[in-house]
């Protein structure tokens, strides 16, 4: 009987629990941050620092107290920013990321930690800068060049490739060594990029070469007719002048005769005009030379003591000097095919 009472004494108790659990008690869920943090020191005067993207446009600006900085957000993707104090003028770069970062602001300098590509970034650009200061006979523009190439190669698939090509103006032997260098790479963001830089590349290039044309020197001579010619007057109004030093014993000068002939009737009515600058020992010679080849329509002067090929460096003949609208060099010593591509691309 005695063990009946206890049976149902445990039995009651273990229905009472039963029927009313114990309340646990909950456990406050911290929501995990998943952007970046900038946070640092700054010792110089300024009390406000701003965080601006690509464009210089304000993503986030803090306060600065007691010398702490804190700058904390979330971005989509990888990007290029600038950090920049309120009373300092400089940029300083920062490939953001959702990453911690550290920095330091002096009155003569400014460190930036942290971040996988920030960190790949700022390691190159400290590379670079050592090699530059101790820059001698042994570490030429090749090696640093092709340091350079090698970077944008192994993040061609980031955003520092196209970052580092942006940074600085390239030739388009640069951007071809590029294309080249990442013709495997799958970022077609980046191919379109340097396949538009270099069309408009080559183009400023060809206009600057066109623009430092040197000017060719003005002569002047005694023409068939006794009286004198000068450049300045064949030049004048035309597209294209040839000056062709030439002479009648010249047997390669007389086989191009045909040829210049030919381009003069081609290109005359066009803009074209030539001037025959005569190294002849005499001017029977000459004048004889300039009728045999009927060459007699256009211009031609005679070159006493050969003054005039002194003035052009011509050491033998026929020695050819195309000029362009403005009188200026296009090519010294041009040789008759190029001649020829030259004027048909000039009057197209």
């Amino acid at each position: 009987m005695q063990n009946l009472k206890y049976l149902f004494f445990f039995g009651c108790l273990s229905f009472f629990f039963a029927c009313n659990p114990k309340k646990e008690k909950k456990v406050p869920v911290t929501k995990t941050f998943n952007g970046y943090t900038i946070s640092g020191v700054n010792y110089t005067d300024s009390d406000s620092i701003y965080l601006l993207d690509s464009n210089l446009d304000i993503i986030i600006k803090s306060k600065i107290s007691n010398k702490n900085i804190l700058l904390k957000g979330e971005i989509n993707a990888p990007s290029v920013a600038f950090l920049k104090l309120n009373k300092e003028e400089d940029l300083h770069t920062i490939i953001l990321e959702n990453e911690s970062y550290n920095m330091l602001f002096s009155k003569n300098k400014a460190t930036v930690l942290g971040g996988k590509l920030h960190q790949k970034y700022a390691d190159y650009q400290n590379t670079m800068h050592q090699t530059a200061i101790s820059k001698s006979k042994y570490v030429d523009d090749s090696y640093i060049n092709e340091n350079y190439l090698n970077f944008i190669q192994e993040n061609s698939t980031n955003l520092l490739g196209l970052h580092l090509i942006q940074q600085k103006k390239l030739s388009s032997k640069t951007i071809g060594d590029i294309q080249q260098r990442i013709e495997n790479s799958t970022n077609t963001e980046l191919k379109t990029y340097l396949a538009k830089l270099k069309n408009t590349t080559v183009i400023a290039e060809a206009a600057a070469k066109i623009e430092n044309r040197p000017i060719a020197k003005g002569f002047s001579g005694t023409n068939l007719i006794g009286r004198v010619t000068t450049l300045a007057q064949v030049k004048r109004g035309k597209k294209a002048v040839l000056i062709d030093f030439w002479a009648s014993w010249c047997g390669p000068c007389r086989v191009l005769s045909p040829r210049i002939k030919k381009l003069y009737e081609t290109y005359k009515n066009q803009g074209f005009d030539i001037v025959t600058v005569s190294q002849d020992r005499s001017i029977n010679a000459w004048e004889n030379g300039v009728y045999e080849d009927g060459m007699e329509n256009w211009n031609h002067v005679y070159d006493d003591d050969n003054d005039i090929a002194k003035m052009y460096g011509v050491r033998g003949i026929p020695h050819m000097v195309l000029l362009d609208d403005k009188g200026r060099i296009i090519q010294n010593k041009i040789p008759i095919g190029k001649l020829e591509a030259e004027l048909e691309k000039i009057f197209k």
